[in-house]
């Protein structure tokens, strides 16, 4: 308790955090329970919120390329570097005339590793925002003149805290593109110039295969179930238990906690996972026998404490996390 609270006294002071909301994100921490800690330590807490508010002044102060934005208010200056995610794939169409005033300007893309393991993830999908993924990674192997790679510390809690954590230490060299809100408000704490473009693409198929239920833009919760492998055409979960992730398989009202296990539309799936500050439950219905695209998801929930698993809505999900408690140690 006393190191989260040090770690929320480190964000609050070293950031430009303005809000609790933004220190929980940033600290990884539900807001719950950043509000709990200050009411059980009441003079740290005046402390924190007068600085939040310092740092709103602060902030108010800063003339800084933040915000939400078009094409046609992306003014660039000669030479410059844009560090850009994966997320700006969904910016569609437009993303094409961003990328030419970057390369009319005489400027550079910065492509960090982790973005590039997301852009190689992405483009194996069927969907719109692959095009683009694949697009990127195209351009960047044939115009070395205009793309950058850059390997970056890979050792914070998420792929986007390692990129803002790149940006913030080269942050007079570097501008952040993304279309990601809580990153641009990540970027904004540490006070990285950015350009926030929002979403503009459906994810929606290119093409039909194997399975009528595809994703589109009603059924945004299509997911693959990166756990099962396809295997001569069949739908395979094999590795139901390893040192961080636990499975079960329900099919025909039987229930499978060891693999392998050919999996069937219909079939429901239990996946939980043990992350360093909570753990994850989630439930998939097994909706398409391809190796992407395969699942639906019905229900999740992070779990901060072990006592919070009794608020799962229902008696299976309550017992499937006891039990991953219990072959976890947690």
């Amino acid at each position: 308790m006393k190191k989260n609270l040090r770690k929320i006294e480190r964000i609050v002071n070293s950031t430009l955090a303005t809000s609790l909301a933004e220190v929980a994100k940033a600290s990884d921490l539900s807001e719950f329970y950043v509000k709990f800690l200050l009411v059980i330590h009441p003079k740290r807490k005046k402390k924190i919120m007068n600085q939040l508010t310092q740092n709103r002044k602060r902030k108010h102060k800063k003339q800084n390329v933040l915000g939400l934005v078009d094409e046609q208010d992306f003014n660039i200056k000669p030479n410059s570097k844009f560090v850009i995610d994966a997320s700006i794939c969904g910016y569609g169409k437009k993303l094409d005339d961003i990328i030419q005033k970057i390369f009319d300007s005489n400027s550079m893309i910065v492509l960090t590793s982790i973005t590039i393991k997301e852009l190689e993830k992405m483009q194996k999908f069927n969907d719109t925002h692959a095009l683009y993924a694949r697009r990127i990674l195209r351009m960047a192997a044939k115009m070395p003149h205009h793309f950058r790679t850059v390997i970056i510390d890979e050792s914070e809690t998420t792929p986007d805290d390692c990129i803002i954590k790149y940006c913030a230490d080269h942050q007079n060299e570097v501008i952040l593109l993304t279309s990601d809100k809580t990153m641009v408000l990540k970027a904004r704490m540490y006070d990285i110039r950015s350009y926030y473009f929002k979403h503009d693409l459906p994810r929606t198929p290119i093409e039909y295969r194997h399975s009528s239920v595809y994703p589109t833009q009603s059924h945004s919760n299509i997911i693959t179930l990166f756990p099962a492998t396809e295997i001569n055409g069949k739908l395979v979960l094999s590795n139901f238990n390893t040192d961080r992730r636990s499975c079960m398989v329900i099919s025909n009202d039987v229930a499978y906690t060891e693999g392998p296990r050919e999996l069937k539309i219909g079939d429901d799936v239990f996946v939980g996972t043990k992350k360093p500050r909570y753990w994850t439950f989630a439930h998939y219905l097994v909706v398409s026998l391809n190796a992407t695209n395969n699942c639906r998801l019905i229900f999740s929930r992070r779990i901060y404490d072990k006592n919070k698993i009794k608020s799962l809505p229902r008696a299976d999900y309550r017992d499937f996390m006891k039990d991953f408690a219990l072959r976890h140690d947690l």
